[in-house]
Order: structure tokens, then C-alpha cells, then sequence
């Protein structure tokens, strides 16, 4: 419950951030397909990696001096293991360490509220001989740390960013040994297309 009243606690601020008020110039929004990969998502061979497609947004504002970025994304895994749902939704909160447009290179770091969903068969007891089949399914709520940078100046940009979600996720799991539900990394890649003037 407490990670629960965090999260959107969290999504809330992010809204006041961006309402006109807080905002002292223009909103550019960039918006991404994405590839990526979960470190430690449960995939077909009972083991874990599972590679993910899905979308972001780049919501960039300036507060005061600080330029910022609202970056909501949603990952669904691609390779988790047959009869498994697993999908993660994030809104998070980005410092852009430099100004956006302005140079080839813009590092952003920020932090974020993760929400996991998994469902289906769990693939650890399938690949493990005389153990019976269980059940995978949950959903859950976590902290982000992101890191990535944007490289580009122009109205396409690539991008990539890492990602730890903080919490006791369902989605995720250190080994086959050690099944219990732990933190997550993953990485995401894109292309970020302006789509405002």
C-alpha cells in the first residue's frame, strides 16, 4: 500500500509540473518506439532475459532554471516465456544535464514509479524436473533509477537509457535458485520523433 500511495504521490507532482503555469517556455513532446531488454525477466527456458518493444514520451519543460523531462513509457517483453503476460509501466521524472537541442549529446538522469504486471505459468517449475507447475502473477509497484542520453539536434534523435526498478516485483528474479520476487534492470533504445511545432 505504502509503495502504492508513492507512486501516485509521484504521478501527481509530475502533473503539476507540467501544467501551463509551471511551465516558462514552449512544451516539446518527443515521442518513441522502443527495443529493449530485461535482465532478469523469466524467459522461455526457464532462465531469465527476455528482450521488449514498446513506447515513450519525452515531455520537456523548463522550471525556473532546470530543464526537465516527463517520460512515460510502457515495455512489454517479447521472449518471456510461452503462456506468460509481462509488461512494466513507468512515470518518470528526468533532469536533462544540459539543454536540450543544444548539444549532440544530452545526458539526463532522474528517478521514477514503476508499476509491473505478470501473469501465466511460471517457466522455473516447468524446467525443473518434479516440481509442479505453478502459477506467475502479480502486480506490483517500485521506484525507477534511470540514466541515458539523447544523441541528435535535430527533430529525430536517438536515445538509449538504463533503468533499475526498485521493490519486490513479480516480473522479476535474481536466478532459477533463487525464484523470489527482487529488483529489476533493463535497458531501452529508440528513436525520438518531434511531433509539435
Amino acid at each position: 500500500m505504502k509503495q502504492f500511495i508513492a507512486f501516485c504521490t509521484f504521478t501527481l507532482l509530475m502533473l503539476l509540473l507540467t501544467s501551463p503555469r509551471a511551465a516558462q517556455a514552449q512544451l516539446r513532446i518527443d515521442v518513441a518506439p522502443t527495443v529493449g531488454y530485461g535482465l532478469n525477466v523469466p524467459n522461455q527456458v526457464g532462465d531469465r532475459g527476455s528482450m521488449s518493444m514498446g513506447a515513450l514520451a519525452h515531455f520537456y519543460l523548463n522550471f525556473n532554471s532546470l530543464s526537465l523531462i516527463i517520460n512515460p513509457d510502457l515495455d512489454y517483453y517479447l521472449t518471456a516465456a510461452e503462456g506468460i503476460t509481462a509488461l512494466q509501466g513507468d512515470a518518470n521524472l528526468l533532469l536533462a544535464l544540459g539543454e536540450p537541442g543544444a548539444n549532440v549529446l544530452m545526458p539526463y538522469i532522474g528517478i521514477g514509479g514503476a508499476l509491473t504486471r505478470v501473469s501465466g505459468n511460471d517457466p522455473r517449475t516447468d524446467a525443473s524436473p518434479g516440481v509442479e507447475s505453478g502459477l506467475m502473477e502479480g502486480t506490483d509497484f517500485g521506484l525507477n533509477i534511470v540514466l541515458g542520453t539523447t544523441l541528435g539536434q535535430r527533430n529525430v534523435r536517438a536515445f538509449v537509457q538504463g533503468r533499475y526498478t526498485l521493490g519486490s516485483h513479480q516480473l522479476y528474479y535474481e536466478d532459477q535458485d533463487n525464484p523470489e520476487p527482487s529488483a529489476g534492470f533493463g535497458v531501452q533504445s529508440g528513436i525520438l520523433f518531434r511531433i509539435n511545432d
